[in-house]
């Protein structure tokens, strides 16, 4: 019998129905990868300069401050350290969002720019002691440029780190603005098969790109089948082409099981709470017959449609109504 399988991670969660594909929220039966986990902000010099007409310091924190909104709590210890200089934002303790999100805003923006040199290999080092004492499996998050004047070369300290912290995984947060930073980053990344690497500016400005970012980083979500890029127009239950092929895929996976699945259709706040009802059972109705239509038995698709009582996101902003618009797939108790 198939079962649900992790690898639709390419497809996730949640089937979103806007005009463009949008992220998912943590989801059902999520699983950590991890067990424990530290940012490491770089605050040197260079990252108080601009990056189009942002600091880099302001992107680094508002994409953390993303990763960490879409980042479930599920039992891990989570910590941030800033670094050039060094500096202890958070102790690795069990992780709260809004403890985190705290502890990175504090990060001093208005710092000089120039005359500050940036050992990044050996503040790494310095804090090797912290990166030892995490319970394994764990991540170091390195949020950089890439900028390193002065001391140990990074590359050749993240070689050590890895030596000296068996399970420990370096994954990075780019703030790389010139070849010879990005050169040195791609170095690190190159050290580990598991290690991911994203630009700070994408993290920052895509929801969809930072939940990605932390089911590679911390999470899975267990047996849940997940959906990406399923468009529905506004206020329609219509699949169209492109949703289409996805749904043609899911269900090659999960027409030869025998376990109920719940198809739960969802809304955001436009429009009444009678006509946002109807609109989710309709979208709920709509993928249940395109699934039967390609082979699931139809009493295997329990149908439910939930309005917009159920918000996973913001609804006073508009990317946040086109995440809720959605219809999610989760296996029946």
């Amino acid at each position: 019998m198939k079962r649900f399988s992790i690898s639709l991670l390419t497809a996730a969660l949640v089937l979103m129905f806007s005009v463009s594909a949008m992220a998912a929220e943590p989801c059902n039966a999520a699983k950590r990868k991890v067990d424990s986990f530290v940012y490491v902000i770089d605050q040197s010099g260079s990252m108080m300069m601009s990056m189009g007409k942002t600091l880099k310091i302001n992107i680094a924190k508002a994409a953390v401050a993303k990763v960490i909104a879409a980042t479930p709590e599920l039992g891990y210890a989570g910590g941030a350290y800033a670094f050039a200089p060094i500096a202890k934002l958070a102790d690795v303790a069990p992780f709260k969002k809004d403890v985190l999100a705290k502890a990175v805003a504090s990060v001093n923006s208005n710092q000089e720019a120039f005359g500050r040199f940036t050992p990044m290999g050996q503040n790494l080092a310095d804090l090797n002691p912290v990166f030892n004492g995490m319970p394994r499996k764990a991540a170091l998050i390195l949020v950089t440029d890439g900028e390193s004047n002065m001391g140990i070369d990074p590359v050749e300290e993240a070689k050590l780190l890895y030596a000296a912290n068996p399970g420990l995984v370096i994954h990075i947060i780019s703030l790389a603005d010139n070849k010879v930073g990005q050169a040195t980053l791609d170095a690190i990344k190159a050290l580990n098969k598991e290690s991911v690497l994203y630009k700070a500016a994408d993290l920052a400005s895509s929801a969809e790109l930072a939940d990605k970012f932390a089911q590679d980083v911390f999470y899975d979500c267990g047996s849940a089948i997940v959906l990406r890029s399923v468009n529905f127009a506004l206020n329609s239950a219509v699949i169209n082409d492109e949703s289409a092929v996805i749904l043609n895929e899911v269900a090659k996976m999960i027409k030869d099981g025998s376990n109920k699945i719940n198809v739960d259709g969802h809304t955001c706040s436009l429009g009444t709470e009678e006509y946002n009802q109807k609109l989710s059972e309709r979208r709920a109705a709509s993928v249940k017959a395109y699934l039967v239509k390609k082979g699931v038995a139809s009493d295997r698709l329990i149908t439910r449609g939930f309005g917009e009582t159920r918000p996973k996101y913001d609804n006073s902003t508009d990317q946040g109504r086109r995440m809720n618009r959605r219809v999610e797939l989760t296996p029946a108790k």
